[in-house]
């Protein structure tokens, strides 16, 4: 490889780690200067749609903001439905719809995963709260998830006058971009029949739907993330050996965990630390995405905990980082039981 290549390569990875901590910095800045109630949501998509690649951030950005928008819509029904049987009936459907589609159609299962993630929060919120802030929780989040994806393509629109005046061309991320986006048939797998596909569909929609109801009884603070986290590993790891990845997601809460307890600690006493400590924390996140393909789920996951435990409170973080914690670590070990019976199932001697 010419020096050239290397330098260009550099550049490329380091861009994308640049413009995933300066994105973080400024969405941290309006959440704070202009006191918004869940600014720190726009720093998770932020984090979650964060890529070694500018086009994959690009068509993370489009997906998740399709998804959010599908998402809302569908959930206006929980605010006008009074039944929580029909409500519940609705979150089934999307649920069984999406996971049947994330393998069907591979390049738009950010887009499934984003619309099971949002419906779940949402029905959560509503019936946990009043009509009137639910509403308010609907449309201020579908706001933050917006200013997030926003401030990201500021970013990536900054960073391609920058590339074209180094590198005198312009990027390929718009035709990169095009065939990231192309509703392809060949997509499908090819080896799992309808069938089976239907059968994992009803088993993960129908546990995440009792796991939600069970949350909700028992009154758990944020208890959505136990259905999130089975939703999000189950799906990600299917026709896989998943082991590894869930390893990988360990890994990553238990970082994030480590980092929040500090963060914390720091922020409670020099809370001028926050924006320089946020940074560093997301620049390395991005700079392991682009190290290793194997460490960016890590990283990715470490991102979006620690904004989640660290910043979606300044006040009383250490029962957020407790109760974020216990969800995440349940909703694991329901996904490992799912994801066995379903590897023992239809996968076995397969891989």
């Amino acid at each position: 490889m010419s020096i050239a290549n290397k330098l260009h390569d550099i550049y490329v990875k380091f861009s994308s780690s640049m413009i995933l901590a300066l994105s973080v910095l400024l969405a941290l800045f309006f959440y704070i200067n202009l006191d918004m109630q869940f600014g720190f949501w726009s720093i998770v998509t932020i984090a979650s749609i964060a890529s070694h690649n500018h086009s994959h951030i690009l068509q993370k950005s489009i997906l998740r903001l399709l998804g959010s928008i599908v998402g809302v819509i569908i959930s206006i029904l929980f605010i006008i439905s009074n039944s929580n049987l029909l409500n519940l009936l609705v979150v089934f459907l999307v649920l069984f719809y999406s996971v049947y589609n994330f393998y069907t159609y591979k390049n738009y299962s950010y887009f499934f995963r984003i619309l099971m993630v949002t419906v779940t929060i949402m029905f959560y919120e509503v019936q946990s709260n009043s009509n009137i802030e639910g509403y308010q929780f609907l449309v201020i989040r579908g706001f933050e998830v917006t200013l997030g994806i926003f401030i990201t393509f500021i970013f990536l629109i900054l960073e391609q006058i920058i590339y074209f005046l180094i590198f005198g061309k312009k990027n390929e991320i718009i035709s990169e971009l095009k065939l990231l986006l192309t509703f392809d048939d060949k997509n499908k797998n090819s080896y799992v029949s309808k069938k089976v596909r239907l059968e994992e569909s009803i088993l993960i929609a129908s546990v995440s739907v009792l796991t939600t109801m069970a949350s909700q009884f028992y009154e758990i603070p944020n208890g959505y993330w136990i259905s999130l986290v089975l939703i999000m590993m189950v799906i990600e790891n299917l026709d896989v050996n998943y082991i590894k990845q869930v390893k990988a997601r360990v890994i990553g809460h238990i970082f994030a965990l480590i980092l929040a307890i500090g963060a914390t600690f720091l922020l409670k006493y020099y809370f001028y630390l926050v924006y320089p400590l946020t940074f560093l924390v997301f620049l390395c996140m991005g700079l392991l995405i682009n190290y290793k393909k194997e460490w960016g789920s890590i990283a990715i996951t470490c991102g979006a905990a620690y904004s989640l435990m660290t910043l979606s409170s300044f006040n009383a973080s250490y029962e957020i980082i407790f109760w974020r914690s216990l969800n995440t670590f349940i909703g694991m070990i329901i996904s490992i039981i799912i994801m066995e019976i379903i590897y023992k199932k239809f996968y076995k001697g397969l891989n």
